[in-house]
């Protein structure tokens, strides 16, 4: 995962022609998503691939560039915020390329904040409108996605009253991708798919396009190509993903995949 520092001062002001009564839309737990960077309008987009941000109380920042997942932190003192080690996942997305591009620049070059109502503009040091921000309500699959955007390895699968662990985490591997596909690793094979989120929390698969090599003995292969069709739900706790199964039948851990050495 590339990390990119971002510091951001936000100053929020309400143009004199407001409503002085009418209650701004909050800066935090709001779902954030742009419709304009760099003067250009940002085309309209599946749930997956809505380049936003949300401000969490806790001190978090999450959203999207349009194709990579963005995480960090944030210190708000009104109106200053500082946005820093803000990391962002690594979806093979080319599609999504230009608006991500724009939405990072945006964010790394952004001075201040104009709030009118629904409505936040960043700005650069001299004044200059870099991204325009509709507030909106959080779609299912922007939030789906934002939870399972990026590379996760196999930790363990547990159900029945056993625990299942890779001889190898690095041989089983699970990359979401923003425009809602999946490129996978089971062992000696590769996988291609498709992912879809129709409530909270929920996450249903669609047929895998596998490699068809014959993989030794002990092997997860066969239990997880078998299972893929039966996952309904995913949650992620303490930074690990949790892929279960239906009618209980069991859970799969998966932690993100490490970076590679001298990755910057």
């Amino acid at each position: 995962m590339s990390i990119i520092a971002l510091t951001v001062a936000m100053a929020v002001l309400v143009p004199a022609a407001q409503d002085p009564n009418a209650a701004p839309t909050p800066l935090l737990k709001t779902y954030w998503r742009a419709t304009e960077l760099q003067e250009k309008t940002v085309p309209a987009a599946p749930p997956a691939h809505e380049a936003h941000v949300v401000f969490d109380p806790d001190g978090k920042v999450s959203g999207s560039d349009g194709c990579n997942r963005l995480t960090g932190g944030y210190q708000f003192a009104a109106p200053t915020i500082k946005i820093s080690a803000v990391a962002a996942s690594k979806a093979a997305c080319t599609s999504g390329d230009a608006v991500a591009r724009a939405m990072r620049s945006a964010l790394g070059r952004a001075h201040v904040v104009h709030q009118s109502g629904s409505t936040l503009d960043l700005l650069d040091a001299n004044g200059t409108r870099l991204a325009r921000f509709e507030a909106g309500p959080r779609s299912v699959g922007a939030a789906a996605a934002g939870a399972l955007y990026g590379s996760w390895q196999l930790v363990k699968f547990q159900g029945g009253g056993k625990t299942v662990a890779p001889d190898d985490p690095a041989k089983y591997v699970v990359a979401f991708l923003a425009d809602g596909g999946v490129n996978a690793r089971f062992d000696c094979n590769r996988a291609r798919g498709t992912w879809k989120s129709s409530g909270p929390n929920q996450v249903q698969f669609g047929s895998l396009t596998l490699t068809r090599s014959k993989c030794a003995a002990g092997s997860l292969h066969d239990k997880i190509v078998t299972d893929w069709g039966k996952i309904r739900a995913y949650r992620r706790d303490k930074n690990h993903l949790f892929l279960s199964l239906m009618r209980d039948g069991g859970s799969y851990e998966f932690a993100p995949v490490p970076a590679a050495k001298g990755a910057r």
